[in-house]
């Protein structure tokens, strides 16, 4: 979700092969710099609303805390998409606009009815009929369960599509348990920010796989994360983040789904950008227990870095070799090994 009036940095420069993934347009790779920006402008703006809300010299409330989490949430998506100059529709058209407009207040007022409402049972019952509404909801209209591209175009049938949705709800009401579980478990700051990672790489990898404009949500979803992490770490009475992991957890859900259904992200990367995070249990199993909270921290970082790391580094080598097979063999046009070596 980028400007689509931006020119990307070099765009220009580019041999022919490459302007057409860097061009203006919905799908233009959005300026590194611009990103780091809106990154820095949406964590401190969570982290200010979150630390307001929480109120550090009383005692924590869980409603207080959780609409601190819910606000600063809302106010780092809005800081991003104005820094970023995205235009949602409305009424929501596009996958990226039910995101915003229906994904993220259905799952604010879940969330909300969570910390009013203590019962674990209910809870969780919520929680898990919106996991398996997340994916029908950014497919609505899609060529894969309508005839949107003309008669007979959908591609799954009925049964296909209620498979494919019960298999994907599944996934999606795992990762959210037991991230959640491990966050009550540890009370700590590191689970959040493990999955934020998380939202950078499959942001930054699904970028790389066709997709570009959706970088943007994915850096304003990590973002605002690290923001409420840094609240609850300055926070003298730390409030609880298990809300902050269930936003970020369905915001990852939401950009590996976009990515693969609207991109061309892989499969396997799809998966391992998904499951990355639930590796920040290791250390509760394994011999990295007895290093103490710090070196468990670290540990689940380091873990959750690995699998991301390796995605990335396999979406960009795919990345180059599609740049290369489609590019121009007159020596007039500059190929990609100039391009890379430009500057050197």
């Amino acid at each position: 979700m980028v400007n689509q009036q931006r020119k990307p940095r070099g765009a220009g420069k580019l041999p022919s092969s490459l302007r057409c993934r860097f061009a203006e347009g919905e799908n233009a790779i959005p300026d590194p710099v611009l990103l780091a920006q809106a990154f820095a402008a949406s964590a401190l703006t969570a982290a200010i609303v979150v630390w307001l809300l929480a109120w550090p010299w009383n005692a924590p409330h869980r409603w207080r805390s959780t609409l601190g989490y819910l606000l600063g949430m809302a106010s780092a998506m809005a800081v991003a998409c104005r820094l970023l100059m995205v235009r949602p529709h409305w009424p929501p058209r596009v996958d990226q606009d039910r995101f915003l407009f229906v994904l993220l207040p259905s799952l604010f007022c879940v969330e909300m009815t969570a910390a009013f409402h203590m019962r674990p049972l209910l809870i969780w019952s919520l929680r898990l009929l919106l996991a398996g509404g997340v994916a029908p909801i950014l497919l609505y209209g899609s060529v894969y369960v309508s005839d949107s591209a003309g008669p007979g175009t959908r591609r799954w049938t009925p049964y296909q599509a209620v498979l494919v949705f019960f298999m994907l709800g599944l996934a999606l009401s795992t990762v959210w348990r037991l991230l959640s579980k491990l966050q009550r478990q540890t009370q700590s700051q590191v689970v959040p920010l493990a999955v934020a990672l998380s939202c950078l790489g499959a942001a930054a990898t699904v970028a790389l796989s066709g997709y570009a404009s959706i970088a943007g949500v994915g850096v304003a979803l990590a973002a605002a994360v690290t923001g409420c992490a840094l609240a609850a770490r300055i926070s003298r009475n730390s409030p609880d983040l298990d809300t902050a992991v269930s936003l970020s957890v369905v915001g990852l859900f939401a950009l590996v789904v976009v990515g693969r259904y609207f991109g061309n992200l892989d499969l396997g990367h799809a998966v391992a950008l998904l499951f990355a995070p639930l590796l920040s249990w290791l250390p509760e199993w394994s011999p990295l227990n007895r290093f103490g909270s710090t070196g468990r921290g670290v540990s689940r970082l380091v873990l959750t870095t690995v699998p991301i790391a390796v995605v990335l580094a396999l979406a960009y080598q795919q990345f180059v070799r599609d740049s290369t097979r489609f590019a121009p063999t007159s020596s007039s046009e500059p190929s990609l090994q100039d391009y890379l070596d430009f500057g050197k």
